[in-house]
């Protein structure tokens, strides 16, 4: 007659485990948890639930390791009983021993799951979209200035969201009535030219402020969805 303990949750707060009978016809029905340091019953009298098949002998346990009286660093024993209460006929034990924080593990999961996504949502996609701005996706040029040459002195260069927001753009819109709608960053453009009419200086600023410059996972105000995924992340 044996207790088998099997893998611990993803969260590591759950202990399963499987017992067979004390004799060819009987089984256990009940377990508790001691600690060993005190000799406290942590869980008392904990109905075991039948598994199908095995001549109705085999039983599995979920004991909750988040409940109150667990502690890393201390051992424990399961014992395995057929009666409810501490003087049981039949009974069998098992030792185990918590080596980690209860509950940390689940929050490290869910903080980097958080990281992760805040970090793709706010900085990598934000910036990824104004590079494929600037490469010419969804870009609108305007305020175009020329010099007697003919040469472009000055434009504003405004990203868009989509290409229908860039279409509709309204073509030299006085900068104090931006952004329109999916307009995502503007800069204004400089250029010079020497005596022979060749380019030689070329300066372009931000008229707005990224969303994402200076933003990092943690200190986006809010969160900007990419393409597709509009409806959020799946829990």
């Amino acid at each position: 007659m044996a207790i088998y303990f099997g893998c611990a949750n993803e969260d590591r707060e759950h202990l399963y485990f499987l017992c067979d009978g004390y004799d060819s016809a009987n089984h256990y029905h009940y377990c508790d948890v001691v600690r060993c340091s005190t000799g406290l019953r942590i869980v008392s009298d904990q109905a075991l639930i039948g598994v199908g098949g095995y001549s109705g002998l085999l039983h599995r346990g979920d004991i909750d390791l988040s409940a109150a009286g667990f502690v890393p660093g201390n051992d424990y024993v399961l014992v395995v009983k057929d009666i409810s209460g501490t003087t049981p006929t039949y009974s069998e034990m098992k030792g185990f021993h918590i080596d980690y924080e209860l509950g940390n593990r689940t929050d490290l999961i869910l903080d980097r799951q958080t990281y992760i996504r805040n970090l793709i949502e706010n900085v990598l996609f934000p910036r990824t979209k104004r590079l494929l701005a600037l490469e010419g996706e969804n870009f609108v040029m305007d305020l175009v200035g020329t010099d007697n040459s003919g040469n472009m002195t000055s434009f504003r260069m405004r990203i868009f969201d989509t290409k229908t927001n860039a279409e509709n753009a309204t073509k030299d819109l006085e900068t104090a009535a931006l952004p329109e709608p999916g307009e995502v960053l503007d800069y204004t453009v400089t250029q010079t030219y020497d005596n022979r009419g060749v380019k030689d200086l070329h300066i372009s600023v931000l008229d707005t402020s990224a969303a994402d410059l200076s933003v990092n996972e943690n200190t986006a105000s809010t969160q900007v969805f990419a393409p597709g995924n509009e409806s959020g992340w799946p829990e």
